[in-house]
């Protein structure tokens, strides 16, 4: 009797004698898919521990996050068709990433406590992305709240 080279397996044996064929390639392609997934699982972790220290320190971000629960909850109250559930997904998702992004400028005047034009004119322009991100989300909520309740 022919021993299997993967006795576990519960194929009869074409995949796991495929990978030991291939057992150099498998084997890197494997270590190199995992190094990948932690070094993607380390920059997630990073990315997420952005988010409590962005609220902490962003009142304006908090105040976004309060509409955007508020926004969440009419929707499953009105249950509209689920092209509006993107929509306003999509303009949260816009407007909190602008709020993130906007917390750069706690850092340009950490840098630069003193006031510089062209220090003011990029905290300026971040505050102007936040402006035109959250007037495009309105530009969402009123066709949808003329389609729900019109």
């Amino acid at each position: 009797m022919v021993e299997k080279p993967f006795p576990h397996s519960s194929c009869d044996g074409a995949i796991p004698e495929l990978l030991q064929r291939h057992a150099g390639t498998a084997t890197s392609a494997f270590v190199s898919c995992a190094r990948r997934c932690t070094r993607n699982r380390i920059r997630l972790g990073v990315a997420l521990s952005g988010i409590p220290s962005a609220l902490q320190s962003e009142h304006s971000l908090r105040v976004h996050l309060v509409a955007a629960v508020v926004v969440v909850i009419a929707l499953l109250v009105l249950r509209p068709a689920p092209v509006w559930w993107a929509l306003a997904g999509l303009a949260i998702s816009a407007v909190i990433a602008a709020e993130l992004v906007n917390t750069l400028e706690r850092l340009v005047n950490h840098l630069h406590p003193d006031v510089h034009a062209e220090i003011r004119v990029v905290g300026d322009c971040a505050a102007a992305a936040v402006l035109v991100v959250a007037v495009a989300a309105l530009s969402v909520a009123a066709p949808l709240a003329t389609s729900l309740l019109g």
